[in-house]
């Protein structure tokens, strides 16, 4: 009875990792496809002293310029491009690794514990490699405002991350409550089959003493 009771356990964590799978796969894709990973906001004070009208800055990049306020704001929006190709290829990564863990969730509803070793390998391994994304793009996104203000010290900027960036994020939680279920799936197989083969053993050891008492 504890053994189906452990089984069931255990079925339930595999189909959940599945689902996390799956959900980690589709957030870092949608955060893929979509543009808005961090927004720059930038203010020109320079404009208020002066008395003139405001001009655009970074034309080429930014929206019009507000002239009720006199605050003239341009605003930047950073994609995954902006960052160096690291980042891309540890996302791409984090996909290919969530595939793969897919496929041994799938393979572990009736296989032994190096189906939940693997599993667990493969979505940590998927989880680093989306922090390592995001760690790689928020320190260039980073790099990329500094030198602005270092470029411009009197534009005063604001800056938040956009929801692409966010959607990345969640798949790295998503890889993560994987990575665990997948470390408890293992524990609660390995334990289980422990005080099984302890009565196997005990077992054949009665029969081997029976057939001792029988020939002598």
């Amino acid at each position: 009875m504890a053994k189906t009771a452990a089984e069931k356990l255990v079925s339930t964590f595999i189909a959940s990792c599945l689902c996390l799978d799956t959900m980690a796969i589709l957030s870092i894709a949608v955060s893929l496809v979509t543009p808005l990973w961090q927004v720059v906001t930038l203010v020109d004070r320079r404009q208020e002293s002066f008395g003139g009208e405001g001009e655009k800055i970074f034309s080429g990049l930014a929206d019009p310029v507000n002239k009720e306020d006199k605050l003239y704001p341009a605003v930047l929006h950073f994609d995954h491009c902006t960052t160096a190709l690291t980042s891309l290829l540890l996302l791409g990564a984090a996909i290919i690794m969530g595939t793969w863990d897919i496929i041994f969730s799938k393979g572990s509803f009736n296989s032994s514990d190096k189906i939940h070793a693997a599993g667990t390998l493969t979505s940590t391994s998927a989880a680093f490699a989306t922090f390592g994304g995001l760690f790689v793009f928020y320190e260039n996104a980073l790099r990329v405002v500094y030198a602005l203000w270092l470029l411009q010290p009197d534009i005063v900027r604001d800056s938040y991350l956009g929801y692409s960036f966010w959607f990345a994020f969640a798949g790295f939680c998503f890889f993560l409550g994987s990575s665990f279920l997948h470390m408890l799936c293992w524990l609660i197989s390995w334990c289980s089959r422990g005080p099984l083969k302890a009565k196997t053993d005990c077992g054949n050891g009665d029969k081997i003493e029976h057939v001792k008492y029988f020939v002598y």
